[in-house]
């Protein structure tokens, strides 16, 4: 296990952000900017309260909301919605408004159909738009960066055509990496250990995203809550004489899913991400 100190926070270093307006101009100046959830004040969550916002997700989505839900029983400063919705019809109320998104191991799908949603009514009608990747969609043989290019160039083109809404980019979420006695004999024979090349492909996607977007437009580095411990340290291994993250086992269900802890922890880091773009 080694430690990488991507970011220079003391808990949970997972969230980058830069704040944008409308027309694209730069807001971190006029507001404070939150590093903890428990430093989010209440009028914060009261505009987050009052936000219109769509996810685009599957399955580890599912696993995030679970989450969520459970910290806002916890704090009641929050209180919203979470429906399920593609169209502007689901905003006649305030609230998150989130649907599957394209088809598990066809990430380019995943693109069409968040652009689709966006083209066909959420455009505008919605203040924060965002989806996120599956694990599943990557593995060894991913050409991440004609991926990355196309994806790039659709939300490029969606933040120009329309600035009334922020659109939040997500890293994609990790898998746990198989260690112990097989792992070991595995490197011995010089056979291919689980989760580390498919980890390897999201990562390098992960800092494409991180690389193109940082301190431009709002990133919300899911892989990071993933990978990060409570109390800061990261979970990583070594592949091929590069250091990459994988999901930390206890927040795990399957070793690829999230479980309660694990849905928890992410989801205030999605919180936080909403209480400072909103």
């Amino acid at each position: 296990m080694n430690k990488i100190n991507y970011f220079k926070l003391l808990l949970v270093p997972v969230i980058i952000f830069s704040i944008t307006s409308c027309s694209g101009e730069n807001m971190a100046e006029n507001r404070t900017l939150y590093d903890k959830f428990d430093k989010v004040p209440a009028q914060n969550w009261q505009a987050v309260n009052k936000g219109r916002i769509y996810f685009g997700h599957h399955s580890v989505g599912n696993n995030i909301l679970d989450g969520m839900r459970a910290v806002i029983g916890d704090h009641p400063a929050i209180d919203f919605t979470i429906a399920v919705g593609t169209d502007k019809d689901a905003f006649k109320r305030n609230a998150l408004v989130h649907s599957p998104v394209g088809a598990n191991k066809n990430p380019t799908s995943k693109i069409d159909a968040f652009a689709k949603y966006i083209e066909n009514g959420l455009g505008n009608q919605c203040d924060v738009a965002f989806f996120k990747f599956c694990y599943i969609d990557f593995d060894a043989t991913t050409d991440v960066d004609a991926l990355f290019a196309q994806y790039r160039q659709t939300m490029d083109r969606l933040k120009q055509k329309y600035p009334r809404t922020t659109f939040v980019h997500v890293t994609v979420p990790l898998t746990v990496i198989q260690t112990g006695p097989k792992a070991w004999v595995k490197r011995i024979i010089g056979r291919p250990i689980r989760g580390y090349a498919e980890n390897a492909a999201r990562n390098r996607f992960n800092q494409l995203l991180i690389n193109t977007y940082q301190n431009k437009m709002p990133i919300f580095d899911l892989a990071a809550a993933e990978s990060t411990y409570p109390d800061g340290r990261r979970y990583s291994y070594e592949h091929e004489g590069q250091v990459y993250n994988a999901l930390v086992p206890a927040y795990a269900s399957d070793g690829k899913h999230l479980n309660a802890d694990g849905g928890r922890h992410v989801a205030k880091e999605l919180l936080l991400v909403l209480a400072n773009v909103l």
